[in-house]
């Protein structure tokens, strides 16, 4: 039963952790969009 609770442990901790870089994966993309947006947001006004 100790080797089941410890097992459950690690593979929580592995899942929490896979979450943890798949969200954060997402929040630089989404970051990174937001970016190269506000990048042609400003060229365009610059250009007018």
């Amino acid at each position: 039963a100790a080797r089941d609770a410890a097992w459950a442990a690690a593979w929580a901790d592995a899942w929490a952790a896979a979450w943890a870089a798949a969200r954060d994966d997402a929040w630089a993309a989404e970051i990174h969009w937001q970016k190269q947006h506000l990048v042609k947001l400003m060229e365009e006004l610059f250009n007018q």
